[in-house]
């Protein structure tokens, strides 16, 4: 009887271990989504950003194509300077290797940290006609 109770316990501490083991972090969801669109795979960033984030993936992948960036060398080890969670919500803090501080937001849905990023396109005033 003891010997089943403390199976028990070892089962259940190792599917805690491996539940806990398996939640990426918001950092390693940050680097996901980043490699996803500097590799112009606009699915899997989906998987790794909200729904409202989508449409932000596919501009971002779109500018890649039109300006014909080289992204082969810039998915190396990413510079993470702040990683913070606030409940479901969190920041990811990049550094560039130019200085620059790149900040992400992102939110938990269904137990899985998403990217929350949005473009925000300038708007542009046109002349008034006559």
């Amino acid at each position: 009887m003891k010997k089943i109770f403390c199976f028990k316990i070892f089962v259940i501490a190792w599917a805690f271990v491996l539940l806990i083991g398996c939640t990426r972090s918001p950092a390693d969801t940050v680097k996901e989504w980043r490699n996803a669109i500097l590799d112009r795979d606009v699915k899997k960033a989906d998987q790794y950003s909200t729904a409202g984030t989508h449409e932000s993936n596919q501009c971002l992948v779109w500018m890649l194509d039109i300006t014909k960036t080289d992204t082969s060398n810039a998915k190396r080890a990413l510079n993470i300077v702040k990683e913070e969670i606030n409940g479901k919500k969190a920041v990811v803090e990049l550094l560039g290797d130019d200085g620059s501080r790149q900040s992400f937001c992102l939110v938990k849905e269904n137990g899985e940290w998403k990217v929350d990023f949005k473009l925000e396109m300038p708007s542009i005033q046109l002349p008034q006609g006559d």
